[in-house]
């Protein structure tokens, strides 16, 4: 297994083409037409988006995911080819059409019309072996619960197996009559990035507080992300808190998966949590600034650049009031 120093990531989930609709100000309609000013189409999906944004800041990932064999398919393949992302692994289902999500934008939040098209037959890796070590961290980006939770299980008991770090993004779910397994599928996880409501569903606390000491009892490191209220970590008794940095969002599409990129692109270096999550969450807010989910995703070059412009110091998180902690400004 390669080191700290030379880090690969193994990213599986769903892969999809995001259509994102900008500056639409009302839905019509019925019989009515409205135009915007711009779209954009992008390579989506959370494991999509995870993995371009972890390529984009340098590191050497490869996608398993299952795709159509369409004209927009075959878009989708190259997008992320030329994003750096290896695609070897991925699947191609005879007959299916892409995935697409339709996600309307505006600056207070979005919304999204999907078509689940070929990650409809998306199952995860079955266990390969040697395969399996020629990487040092493995990614889920988790759904089709329902028929996947068993070969989870299999799949990161091989990848503990071979020495591989792991981490998960649960999605949106019902999670009422599969929490217990998927409580239990944490135990074989290092690093869980839900957002404040993925996490209160879970583990069916109604605060993220409560919701973060549940997680923490399961995992190596709990990170809930609460969009403009910043970030939650908790490892062992270690909890802090960091502010969300104070910027103009105009598409949060996929910020959140960024910020996941981020995190694991610092921690996988074995950078202090702090650090890893200051730094993911500049990452995430990068993004957040301009449109396209995998697209939006910044390098390493614009990350440093964007902190040294707030003169925020990667290793200087101070303590705050709260118990968390407060970025560290050379003022």
């Amino acid at each position: 297994m390669q080191g700290k120093n030379n880090p690969r990531f193994l990213i599986t989930g769903d892969i999809n083409l995001d259509l994102i609709v900008k500056g639409l100000k009302a839905v019509p309609r019925p019989g009515e037409e409205v135009f915007v000013p711009d779209i954009c189409l992008c390579a989506g999906g959370s494991a999509a988006n995870t993995a371009v944004a972890l390529a984009r800041l340098g590191e050497q990932v490869s996608l398993h995911g299952h795709g159509g064999d369409d004209y927009l398919s075959q878009y989708l393949y190259q997008a992320l080819h030329e994003a750096g992302v290896d695609t070897s692994l991925l699947q191609v289902v005879p007959g299916a059409r892409t995935g697409l999500s339709i996600a309307i934008t505006s600056q207070a939040d979005r919304s999204f019309i999907s078509y689940q098209g070929s990650n409809a037959a998306y199952r995860p890796l079955p266990p390969v072996g040697e395969q399996l070590a020629t990487f040092t961290h493995l990614h889920l980006s988790a759904f089709n619960w329902e028929e996947n939770l068993k070969a989870y299980f299999v799949l990161l008991q091989e990848a503990r197996a071979a020495g591989l770090s792991t981490s998960l993004d649960t999605g949106w779910f019902d999670f009422d009559h599969l929490r217990p397994g998927v409580l239990e599928l944490l135990t074989l996880i290092d690093l869980f990035f839900p957002n404040e409501a993925e996490a209160c569903a879970l583990t069916g606390r109604k605060t993220w507080q409560e919701a973060l000491g549940v997680l923490a009892s399961r995992v190596k490191v709990a990170i809930i992300t609460r969009g403009g209220q910043g970030v939650a970590v908790q490892s062992g008794s270690k909890f802090f808190c960091l502010p969300a940095f104070d910027v103009r969002s105009v598409d949060a599409v996929g910020s959140g998966d960024v910020f996941a990129a981020g995190f694991l692109n610092a921690y996988s270096r074995g950078w202090e949590l702090e650090k890893c999550a200051l730094w993911a969450s500049a990452c995430g807010a990068l993004a957040a600034t301009r449109w396209g989910g995998a697209a939006a995703a910044p390098t390493a070059a614009e990350v440093k650049a964007f902190l040294a412009e707030r003169e925020v110091k990667l290793d200087e998180c101070i303590p705050a009031r709260n118990g968390g902690y407060c970025f560290s400004a050379g003022r």
